[in-house]
């Protein structure tokens, strides 16, 4: 995993996850309110849980292209506190190329929406988590306009050339997000940082209904 320089917001804190996150992310990711929202959908039962996800996503064997941080909360005196949330970026396919041969492509975006047509192409996709005590303090639409400002301004650049341009060559622009239909209040972050959308939708097998979210840079607010 390519390891991101630490960089700080008005109110939090930016830095690289690391194994002796475990215990700070077994706290978020055991909350069912978290993982609802979550690819996995269920929190984790145990620690062990936890710890199976931080070591796969830590390791670099057959994972692809990603970069993960840790969020802290910053007191007025600079003083960091506990870990309240993650936030990363790692590349993916396009949901018409994932490994689920129930998915189901919508023909077109809910109503309103702005249409961006299917690519078999792979994409820089961002995806995050709050502890839910830290919800509505407006932690999470400051870390993705931060973060996002990072990818375009550096990271992005960063990665491709620690990954190799064999690894991410074949990638469509921009920053990518995907989020439950349902998860009104992660659309509005999304929204209101520069991402436009739903540029397309899709139903898992499962039958989650999924909007797509895409920014093109640093230009938009």
């Amino acid at each position: 995993m390519y390891k991101p320089a630490s960089f700080t917001t008005p109110r939090l804190l930016f830095e690289a996850m690391t194994p002796s996150d475990l215990e700070a992310m077994h706290e978020i990711r055991n909350k069912t309110e978290v993982m609802r929202w979550s690819m996995r959908k269920l929190p984790d039962q145990n620690l062990e849980e936890t710890r199976s996800w931080l070591t796969k996503y830590l390791s670099g064997e057959d994972q692809p292209p990603r970069m993960c941080y840790v969020i802290r909360e910053v007191s007025p005196d600079g003083t960091a506190g506990p870990v309240i949330g993650n936030m990363g970026v790692r590349m993916e396919p396009a949901p018409s190329q994932r490994d689920d041969p129930n998915l189901k492509t919508l023909n077109s975006p809910e109503e309103g929406a702005e249409h961006h047509s299917s690519s078999t192409k792979d994409r820089w996709e961002l995806g995050y988590i709050f502890h839910p005590s830290v919800w509505g303090r407006g932690y999470a639409t400051e870390a993705v306009q931060h973060l996002s400002q990072q990818f375009f301004g550096e990271v992005q650049a960063q990665m491709a050339e620690a990954y190799g341009a064999a690894a991410v060559e074949n990638v469509d622009e921009g920053l990518w997000a995907i989020t439950n239909h349902d998860n009104a209040a992660s659309k509005r972050v999304l929204v209101k940082t520069g991402f436009r959308g739903p540029v397309e939708e899709f139903i898992e097998g499962d039958g989650t209904r999924c909007n797509v979210f895409r920014k093109d840079g640093i230009s938009q607010n």
